[in-house]
C-alpha cells in the first residue's frame, strides 16, 4: 500500500474521532449489534474503515478500528458479547 494513502486515511480517521468530541451521537448504531439487541455501540466509516465506539455520560470510548471489507459479524458479536457477561 501506498504510504501516503495510508498517512492521509490515518489523519481522516482520527479528525472523525476528534469530531466525537462535539457530535458523539453521529454514527449510527452497528447494525450486526442491533441485530443481537446490543444497542451501547455506534459507528463511523471512514473509507472501508469502521470506527466502532460508545458513549457513557460525556465520555467516548473507541473499541476498535476494523477493515469493514471482512465479514465483520462474527467478529464484533462475539467480542461485544463478552462485554454482557
Amino acid at each position: 500500500m501506498n504510504p501516503i494513502y495510508i498517512k492521509k486515511i490515518l489523519d481522516r480517521i482520527e479528525q472523525r474521532v476528534q469530531d466525537l468530541k462535539e457530535f458523539p451521537e453521529r454514527g449510527r448504531i452497528v447494525p450486526e449489534l442491533e441485530r443481537q439487541n446490543i444497542m451501547n455501540y455506534r459507528e463511523l466509516i471512514e473509507e472501508s474503515y469502521r470506527i466502532i465506539y460508545s458513549i457513557e455520560l460525556k465520555t467516548v470510548t473507541i473499541h476498535s478500528i476494523l477493515d469493514g471489507r471482512r465479514n465483520l459479524e462474527e467478529i464484533l458479536v462475539r467480542k461485544f458479547m463478552n462485554y454482557y457477561k
